[in-house]
């Protein structure tokens, strides 16, 4: 049976032939041009070949015919969304829904608009119902997982695009997310599994961003040998190979050779941003702290939104007690958790000012950290009232210490946050209270918890591993070497070190003769207010810089900081006296390497 023209347009429109299908379509038109159907097709077709402007002249067409259709509508608010007229998108689409609110394809699409007008936890909402109301749909479970990733909900994400089965059409396509996502959330053991699955289907996709990022994972992960056979995958004698070599050598600390590339490369438009970037940080680790500012500049002028840039300048900054620039810069990091930003933009803004207030006060960084800042809770007015969100390990003792104007409540209570006037970052207490030198010193110890002192005299406490993927082992110590230092003082030592180093202890404690007080029962890593009895019941500590050092230093216990010489570019705090004194910690004292040393030369510095 011979098919008619409108048959033939929908076949073709079905098989991808746009040409055949618009030209059928417009012939039909021409005998009968307010053909709703019709029209509408039409209307499809241009959005389809990304032609905003002709698909919504033509599904105006149908929509003045048809003013209850909801797909006509829906695809009125994508022609718009795509000429980034988003006032009109959002009027149609959300009409559109209006007409059909359990339509999960205008679900979806409603969401996509406003995923990309970055309302994030809005489209979430739509997302979650599209999903639910078609959860076979792979386009819906990827849509999803997007918005979760962009909101920092990068876990529930990897969750759901791990899912889609290596025979679906869009698995290649995850695959490139899900590595996107584990680069960007620095999680670069997975991201080099992945890839190393991936080349080997690089017919698939160019694989040469890729080899980029398992390059710069390799080296974040230390592992110089594999980033170097990566750069063999990389055209010989070009810009991009010669960029990734610097890199290499900037990581071996071979900074002469770093550096000439580095200069030489960024006079090239392509690299001249990320080149300064890599100068800056090259001379921050050589403690060149004048250039490598003014590189961090310049890279900012070329890419005014870089963060990697804006952020290593304020920790530059901060490590050189510029306080005023550095608080402001280094808390750009801030504005990359985008789920925290559109939380924290529903709140006011604390500027510090006022009483009888409720103030939402977020310690968002690591457990080290967030004892470094809760030293400032104390300069707070005690005429408002607090609601601190911290990591669940530090509330009880954090709630022993301090006023209690001060409620702490873990990061998993996040969203209840009803009845508060305003929002304050832990890291903005610096600014408010850090304006100068003179402001470091003002608290002694500010943790408290109780403990009776140990009866065993020369009782020292030691910590000397860092469980941190990209720094730990820059900071790490040989716990052999350590305690071969320690033993003319001591032949008692207590482990404050958290993770299973049973084998490593056994083995140290034959060769050099000496004790480990081990009290099995406390768990280091879990159980804070144990850990700072221990800590308490030491005449002395030796530490990395690591969680330990920041609770005994809190805790007011003598404690010796053993840091590598260029410490700043990592852990910008450890300021010092003359006497080598922590400005912050009055009881630290910090030991430093000798300039161009490793951490391992500090040990000849104990006595």
């Amino acid at each position: 049976m011979e098919q008619n023209p409108f048959q033939q347009a929908t076949i073709a429109h079905a098989n991808n032939d746009l040409t055949r299908a618009k030209k059928l379509y417009l012939q039909i038109l021409k005998k009968d041009s307010q053909n709703v159907k019709v029209l509408f097709l039409v209307g499809t077709l241009y959005l389809q070949s990304k032609k905003p402007n002709e698909a919504i002249q033509f599904l105006k067409m149908a929509y003045s015919l048809n003013k209850k259709d909801p797909h006509i509508l829906m695809n009125l608010g994508i022609a718009y969304k795509d000429k980034q007229e988003f006032t009109n998108a959002e009027k149609y689409l959300k009409a559109s829904l209006d007409l059909a609110p359990n339509n999960p394809n205008i679900q979806n699409n409603l969401g996509n608009f406003l995923f990309d007008i970055k309302q994030y936890d809005k489209a979430l909402h739509f997302f979650q119902l599209a999903n639910q109301a078609d959860p076979a749909n792979r386009a819906f479970q990827i849509n999803l997982a997007d918005c979760l990733s962009a909101m920092s909900f990068h876990q529930k994400a990897i969750d759901i695009l791990s899912k889609i089965p290596s025979q679906d059409e869009f698995f290649i396509a995850t695959q490139e997310k899900l590595l996107n996502i584990f680069f960007k959330t620095k999680k670069y053991k997975e991201c080099i599994i992945l890839g190393q699955k991936l080349l080997g289907q690089s017919n698939n996709f160019n694989p040469i961003q890729l080899v980029f990022k398992m390059i710069q994972s390799y080296l974040a992960l230390g592992n110089i040998p594999a980033a170097q056979a990566m750069l063999k995958l990389i055209k010989k004698n070009s810009q991009d190979q010669k960029f990734y070599q610097a890199l290499i050598e900037l990581e071996q600390a071979n900074f002469e050779k770093s550096r000439s590339t580095f200069e030489e490369l960024s006079s090239d438009r392509a690299y001249s941003q990320l080149c300064h970037l890599n100068l800056g940080i090259l001379h921050f680790r050589m403690c060149n702290f004048r250039s490598a500012m003014r590189h961090y500049k310049i890279a900012l002028k070329i890419k005014p939104d870089c963060s990697d840039a804006k952020i290593q300048l304020g920790l530059c900054q901060l490590s050189q007690c510029q306080f005023s620039d550095g608080w402001d810069n280094f808390y750009f990091y801030h504005s990359q958790n985008n789920f925290l930003q559109n939380i924290l933009n529903k709140h006011k803004h604390w500027d510090g000012s006022g009483s009888h207030k409720k103030i939402l006060i977020f310690f968002d960084q690591g457990v080290g950290d967030q004892i470094f800042f809760s030293a400032l809770l104390n300069r707070l007015s005690e005429k408002n009232d607090y609601l601190c969100f911290v990591n669940e390990k530090l509330i009880n003792i954090f709630q022993d210490s301090f006023s209690n104007k001060f409620k702490f409540l873990p990061h998993t209570a996040f969203l209840k946050m009803k009845d508060y006037d305003f929002y304050l970052n832990s890291t903005e207490l610096g600014k408010l209270f850090i304006k100068n030198t003179s402001d470091l010193s003002r608290q002694g110890e500010y943790l408290l918890t109780s403990t009776t002192k140990a009866k065993k005299k020369s009782l020292i406490g030691i910590s000397w591993f860092s469980k941190n993927e990209l720094i730990g082992r820059k900071k790490s110590l040989n716990l052999d070497h350590l305690v071969a230092q320690l033993k003319h003082k001591t032949k008692l030592f207590i482990n404050l070190q958290y993770g299973d180093f049973s084998a490593e202890i056994s083995q140290v404690c034959k060769k050099h003769a000496v004790t480990f007080l081990n009290v099995n029962e406390i768990d280091n890593y879990r159980d804070i207010v144990e850990l700072a009895r221990l800590m308490l019941s030491c005449d002395e500590i030796f530490t990395i810089s690591n969680t330990t050092a920041h609770l005994a230093g809190a805790l007011g216990v003598k404690t010796n900081l053993l840091l590598p010489y260029n410490h700043q570019s990592n852990t910008w705090y450890w300021f010092s006296d003359t006497k080598n004194q922590s400005l912050w910690y009055p009881s630290v004292k910090v030991i430093e390497a000798n300039r161009n040393q490793d951490l391992s030369k500090v040990l000849e510095k104990i006595r």
